[in-house]
């Protein structure tokens, strides 16, 4: 052998020495797998078993336009709610609740990830949470869960006031000559066949009083 194919011959035999240490070590971070991962379903399972899970629902019972979808695997629990685009919230959004483990079964985290189209205002689109495995804090876990929830809706019902969304709903007040969202209107009706809107029943009122002139102006 010449001194250049010992020379290969060494390093190759470093290389296999190096792999076998990193394989052995990587090894290591999985015993116990079968174990964690059991433990990790019994977790799964006490939470599901908590009177207080069942926040999703409870967030999209609040809508009349959510829609809520959840999904239970091996991969975690997984819950989304769907808020389609309306004249009162114009925007399509998308709330996701996400139970993961981590490719070990050491940890568990617990993400809340929010989609907005379009986004006219600032809004968090992601936070998570982690503990261990072996020492859930299931009262934290649900307190953070209640609060992402709560800070959503925060969020969300700003849809209603936000100038860049009410835009398209704009509309004036044929007594007042006020612009405001059509949403805001405490009365409507037709006449003529155009749709009035007043931002006040006594606007309304008054403008029974003489439509022409109101019309006119």
């Amino acid at each position: 052998m010449s001194e250049l194919e010992q020379r290969i011959e060494e390093e190759l035999a470093a290389a296999r020495q190096r792999t076998a240490a990193q394989r052995s070590e990587m090894a290591r971070g999985y015993e116990g797998l079968a174990t964690r991962y059991d433990g990790f379903v019994e977790m799964c399972g006490r939470i599901l078993e908590d009177p207080r899970v069942g926040q999703l629902k409870k967030l999209a019972a609040a809508f009349e336009h959510a829609h809520l979808k959840r999904l239970h695997d091996r991969g975690g629990y997984h819950g989304t709610v769907e808020f389609r685009y309306t004249p009162r919230f114009p925007a399509s959004v998308t709330v996701s609740v996400h139970m993961r483990p981590d490719a070990q079964f050491r940890t568990v985290t617990f993400s809340f990830d929010v989609q907005m189209t379009p986004a006219f205002i600032k809004y968090r689109p992601h936070d998570e949470i982690s503990f261990p495995l072996d020492d859930v804090d299931l009262d934290a876990a649900f307190a953070w869960a209640d609060n992402k929830i709560v800070e959503f809706v925060r969020t969300y019902t700003e849809l209603e006031t936000a100038e860049e969304y009410q835009r398209e709903n704009l509309v004036t007040d044929p007594v007042l000559g006020l612009r405001f969202s059509r949403i805001h209107a405490a009365a409507q009706e037709e006449y003529k066949g155009n749709v009035l809107f007043f931002l006040t029943e006594e606007s309304q009122a008054v403008f029974h009083r003489d439509p022409e002139a109101f019309v006119a102006a």
